[in-house]
């Protein structure tokens, strides 16, 4: 079935009104909807039935415990219906870092839960192996292999170091993060990957490069792990490593997907690291 045909079968499926876009690709999809039971919700299509299933597992263990909502999942037919946020303003809306990262650490403290059976057979540290699989087997500059092998043995150091196993996000950034008609913070678009709590730090931290200069990079960076660090408890140092290694990890999927790398990321990661 075409990603068309999926989209009309849960628009009959799950009754479904004034159905529209908000972006389309060859494999996924997501729309917003209507619903007579559920009011507001939205549609995600996508042929990878082992992401979607990933995000609903997720979803589904949290209880809608600031996060959206789960209403219905098909594998068969590759389709996903949730609740659609409202008014949906994102955390990277928030001028003020302190409320940024504060409302980041009360999501958190929140939203992981101790897994005694597996959802998905992927764990973050999967994410760095095929990383350095990939920077292997295909012609790359030497310091992006060099880098990323190197952050793949670190993310092998602390997922050992850590034995805790949750449900991670694996996304956790501020476009993630949204507020609901409550005036709270919630999370949309979880990966469900299974790993150490800790792991789902870097991801926030690496976006907030996007609020500063480049000039102001390094110190800014510094400055958010620290904040993390200290009210997590979770070691400054291996707060910086697990910086380093998300740039690495998200630098590489550039690459895969044909985009160039954030060279700017990787000095500040590299920075960083260095100082420790």
């Amino acid at each position: 079935m075409t990603i068309q045909e999926k989209v009309q079968w849960a628009i009959e499926q799950w009754d479904l009104k004034n159905t529209i876009v908000i972006y389309e690709r060859n494999n996924k999809a997501v729309y917003a909807s209507e619903s007579v039971e559920w009011g507001h919700v939205i549609l995600k299509v996508n042929t990878d039935e082992a992401e979607l299933t990933s995000e609903y597992n997720m979803l589904k263990e949290m209880h809608g415990n600031r996060c959206c909502k789960v209403f219905g999942y098909d594998v068969k037919q590759g389709v996903l219906i949730e609740e659609r946020i409202i008014p949906g303003t994102t955390l990277r809306r928030e001028d003020n870092m302190v409320i940024r990262v504060n409302q980041f650490l009360s999501l958190f403290s929140e939203i992981h839960k101790t897994i005694d059976h597996v959802y998905s057979p992927m764990t973050y540290l999967d994410w760095f192996k095929n990383a350095d699989a990939f920077c292997m087997s295909h012609k790359q500059d030497e310091t992006i292999i060099n880098n990323m092998h190197k952050a793949y043995g670190m993310g092998e150091e602390l997922f050992h170091k850590y034995n805790d196993r949750v449900l991670l996000h694996g996304d956790l950034h501020h476009d993630n993060i949204i507020l609901n008609d409550k005036g709270i913070y919630c999370i949309i678009d979880p990966k469900g990957v299974i790993g150490p709590k800790i792991f789902d730090i870097p991801r926030f931290i690496l976006n907030e490069m996007d609020f500063v200069s480049d000039g102001e990079s390094k110190n800014h960076i510094f400055e958010v792990a620290e904040m993390i660090s200290q009210e997590t408890k979770y070691p400054f140092t291996d707060i910086i490593k697990l910086f380093f290694m998300e740039v690495m990890l998200g630098n590489v999927w550039y690459i895969e997907d044909g985009v160039k790398p954030d060279m700017h990321q990787i000095v500040i990661a590299t920075k960083l690291l260095n100082d420790l």
